[in-house]
């Protein structure tokens, strides 16, 4: 027996997303709409934003985070250590700007381009629901550290591209965003990665040395592909500068230990021959996540980071 067009096959269909929750207000009055799952992809955990609107602002304008950690680890409600609690997410409301912060699939749980692609979604599903949170769908910025501003960044630099794009969580919808804030994000990942232990090292601790720092963490994001030098440009902010990028900022520091400078001095240079609309900024004697550097200086980079979007978003 055959199905007509019209008939659907009788089994049950889980949700791809979840409508979102009722908000809480905190003690500054801005409304927390916390845990909500944006994606439900058939064997993975369900992947929820927060989003947070500030409060007697009508109809503002939306700055998403992505956090870091070697795509393989973090989480959304956390800043690096050499934040406060909530610091970044504070400082955005109290500029009058929404925020939205993500989790996404971790490097082995899924590999590229699932994180990419799970950032889009986070996208399409707050575009969808931008009148219930109560923010305007068409201002939207990014920004993000380490691993999460090399997703944003790539969301940035691809978002009239197909590429990247599944038909997981909602089906429709823009990527388009206003401006991108890249704090020492990878840009070439045909580059070894400096989270990787040495061939001496291997020799003397052996299996003392954990799995991912002998693999080295792109071991596990590139799975499947480690030889493929094109699949790693494809996922590369270097090779995918082109025309129509929105503004971008990058902020890297001097003395990161982790993601060499070169990625950013690259990136700079790449975005200066195509014309793009940028600014570049080293960060002397800064390690990665700003360590080494005080806390009144960490303070100054988030300022001219959300000053750079807010100019953007409010053009």
């Amino acid at each position: 027996m055959t199905m007509t067009d019209n008939e659907q096959p009788n089994i049950w269909i889980p949700a791809s997303f979840i409508e979102p929750v009722e908000p809480i207000i905190l003690s500054d009055g801005s409304s927390l709409y916390s845990g909500n799952s944006y994606c439900n992809i058939m064997g993975y955990r369900p992947l929820q934003l927060d989003v947070r609107i500030p409060a007697s602002v009508a109809n503002p304008p939306l700055i998403l985070w992505i956090h870091g950690g070697a795509w393989m680890m973090g989480d959304r409600r956390y800043l690096p250590e050499t934040f406060s609690a909530n610091q970044i997410f504070n400082e955005i409301i109290s500029r009058g700007i929404a925020v939205a912060t993500i989790d996404y699939r971790h490097s082995k749980e899924a590999p590229f381009p699932a994180q990419i692609n799970d950032a889009k979604a986070a996208l399409r599903y707050l575009r969808k629901f931008q009148s219930v949170f109560g923010f305007d769908g068409d201002r939207i910025a990014i920004m993000g550290e380490s691993a999460g501003a090399h997703i944003a960044t790539m969301v940035a630099l691809t978002h009239n591209s197909p590429a990247f794009v599944t038909r997981d969580g909602v089906v429709e919808g823009s990527h388009e965003i206003a401006a991108c804030v890249d704090w020492y994000g990878a840009t070439d990942l045909t580059e070894k990665p400096r989270l990787k232990a040495s061939p001496e090292e291997v020799e003397k601790w052996g299996d003392k040395l954990p799995n991912w720092y002998v693999n080295g963490p792109d071991y596990y994001a590139f799975m499947g592909h480690s030889d493929d030098l094109e699949f790693k440009k494809s996922l590369s902010p270097l090779f995918n500068v082109g025309p129509g990028i929105p503004p971008i900022y990058i902020l890297h520091g001097d003395k990161d230990q982790v993601v060499n400078i070169e990625h950013s001095n690259k990136f700079a240079q790449a975005l200066h021959e195509s014309g793009a609309d940028y600014q570049y900024e080293v960060v002397p004697g800064a390690n990665h996540i700003w360590m080494g550097v005080s806390a009144d200086e960490i303070k100054s980079i988030l300022n001219k980071s959300i000053d750079f979007l807010e100019r953007r978003l409010n053009s």
